[in-house]
């Protein structure tokens, strides 16, 4: 049985990416077809880091656009392994910068 405390946060999750304007038909085009982005989003198949990296994308886009542009501008989109680890390098040092100013 699920827990409800974690479908309720999963659910709130999805809604606040949705009312930010994440639009997951858009979003899972191109390279990333075949990504099903709804509120259980972690819980499908092999997909995890591909949905990650999409809405990281989204969600740095919408804090700074600027910023994400001239710091990811070598790995977004991202179209093979290097420029995966490049992407999550930035985003973990974005990520970490955040903590530490909250």
């Amino acid at each position: 049985m699920a827990d409800p405390t974690i479908d309720t946060q999963r659910n709130e999750f999805w809604q606040t990416l949705l009312a930010m304007g994440f639009d997951p038909i858009t979003a899972a085009s191109g390279t990333y077809s075949g990504i099903v982005l709804d509120a259980r989003v972690f819980e499908h198949g092999v997909y995890h880091m591909k949905a990650f990296e999409l809405i990281l994308h989204f969600l740095f886009s919408h804090l700074d656009s600027t910023r994400f542009k001239r710091e990811f501008f070598d790995s977004w989109p991202i179209g093979d392994a290097r420029q995966a680890r490049e992407f999550r390098s930035h985003a973990f040092k974005w990520l970490d910068e955040l903590r530490r100013e909250s």
